[in-house]
């Protein structure tokens, strides 16, 4: 599909973030394919909220192959916390 993709997530409190997802689909998608990417789309986001609401900190979890830059990343996300995280 044709397009572009933002997404937003802004902390409001603590445990709790707001998640704004805004897709732009070029004009010349048809309808009926736009239509059916986002009922799909929200059909798979159903199904990662369990694992969301049970998320915890680890701070030396377990990867996988590939999710090797996933260490790195927490680092330079820390950065953007209010207050250390706590394990």
């Amino acid at each position: 599909m044709d397009g572009i993709a933002v997404n937003a997530l802004t902390p409001i409190e603590p445990e709790l973030v707001r998640i704004l997802h805004t897709y732009h689909a070029h004009r010349r998608v048809d309808p009926e394919m736009v239509r059916g990417f986002f009922e799909a789309y929200a059909a798979d986001w159903q199904l990662d909220l369990p694992i969301w609401d049970h998320k915890i900190y680890r701070p030396r979890p377990a990867l996988t192959e590939g999710e090797g830059d996933f260490v790195r990343f927490r680092k330079w996300y820390a950065q953007f916390y209010s207050q250390p995280t706590n394990p």
